[in-house]
């Protein structure tokens, strides 16, 4: 038997490189901003190193909201995927448009392919958290105890 194909959409194909291209553009962007304020905040803790601090500590803070809400939004978006597969039966789930041409998969194959989808999503969605709280942990540790440049011995 022949395998049931889903045929790629070429507009879904336009949209998704597109917002590759975009996304990868706004972070190289977020990148080289973070780099040349981390910087500027360098040369500012030998003049003011209170300023510098707290410039630091709103970065971390930045960040810390920044990567919680990209991972916990991507990892909704893969556990809407994986529900609506496991409700359908089927991968991709009916009504969904393809990128590429994809062989339709039911049963253990769909089920897997949700299951990895789901499991991905929590690691995500962990990872997103732990991150967030890292990087807020070390902003409250730059807004309290950076008292100077020369730390007690």
């Amino acid at each position: 038997m022949t395998p049931q194909l889903i045929h790629a959409d070429p507009l879904v194909r336009t949209r998704a490189i597109l917002t590759a291209v975009l996304t990868l553009a706004l972070g190289f962007g977020a990148l080289v901003y973070t780099q040349a304020y981390f910087d500027s905040m360098l040369e500012l803790r030998a003049i003011y190193p209170r300023m510098a601090a707290a410039g630091l500590k709103q970065l971390y803070q930045v960040w810390a909201v920044g990567s919680g809400l990209l991972l916990g939004g991507l990892a909704a978006l893969l556990a809407s995927f994986a529900v609506r597969v496991l409700r359908s039966g089927r991968v991709p789930p009916p009504g969904m448009r393809v990128v590429w041409t994809t062989r339709l998969r039911t049963g253990t194959g769909a089920s897997l392919i949700a299951g990895a989808s789901l499991a991905l999503a929590v690691g995500l969605l962990l990872g997103g958290l732990l991150l967030g709280y890292q990087l807020w942990s070390l902003a409250l540790e730059y807004g309290v105890s950076y008292a100077g440049p020369f730390q007690p011995a």
